[in-house]
């Protein structure tokens, strides 16, 4: 059991540390300008390691867009879910999200660039999903 929980732990630290390299890299590359193997060597990990943990490029990209959106939307629902006032509740979400732009200047530098509306690997899903998710979050 112990070692079961050590194992899952380890690779939650991998991917953790191989999507916040990934980050730096496509932020400063480009998502189609980035390869696999600039990010191994980023991270510290061989490349076929990375693709066990990563199907492709575009599932690593795609997974790193939905941790980012994940926490924005969660900082997001955390403050809104204290006002009831509407006035309010726009204000607290706006204020989140000038708090996740802050903490989060090389993730939204990608996001603005857009490279996720040309991957063909459930971009379209992953569009709908984000603006599902976020209309959920404001309502």
């Amino acid at each position: 059991m112990e070692k079961a929980k050590r194992k899952e732990r380890e690779y939650n630290l991998r991917r953790a540390e191989i999507l916040e390299q990934a980050v730096k890299i496509f932020a400063a590359k480009g998502f189609h300008n980035t390869t696999m193997a600039e990010i191994a060597r980023a991270s510290g990990f061989a490349v076929g390691s990375i693709y066990l943990l990563f199907a492709s490029k575009e599932h690593l990209y795609t997974e790193m867009l939905n941790q980012k959106l994940n926490a924005m939307y969660s900082g997001i629902r955390k403050l809104a879910a204290r006002e009831v006032d509407i006035v309010k509740k726009i204000e607290r979400m706006v204020i989140s999200q000038f708090h996740f732009v802050e903490k989060n200047a090389e993730f939204c530098s990608i996001f603005i660039r857009g490279d996720h509306l040309t991957l063909s690997e459930g971009s379209i899903e992953l569009r709908e999903r984000m603006m599902a998710d976020y209309a959920a979050h404001i309502a």
